[in-house]
């Protein structure tokens, strides 16, 4: 039986703070990957210099994904 896409989004919203879950999700369906990956960009924190370079390296491939960010 297929889920309906609102019922996955809200499971996925549920794991908001847990990026293992998401990264998990992200991994585990194709049509899951666009909702967890909002969750997992859209609060970033910068500890160190590396951080913030690696977190720059991304966004310079994936310049969409900097726009998730809050």
């Amino acid at each position: 039986p297929n889920v309906p896409l609102e019922v996955e989004e809200n499971v996925i919203d549920q794991l908001s703070r847990d990026v293992k879950s998401l990264r998990s999700c992200a991994l585990t369906c194709h049509g899951w990957l666009p909702r967890a990956r909002y969750h997992l960009v859209a609060s970033i924190r910068v500890r160190s210099r590396e951080d913030l370079y690696s977190i720059c390296d991304y966004f310079s491939f994936n310049p969409r994904m900097a726009t998730l960010v809050r």
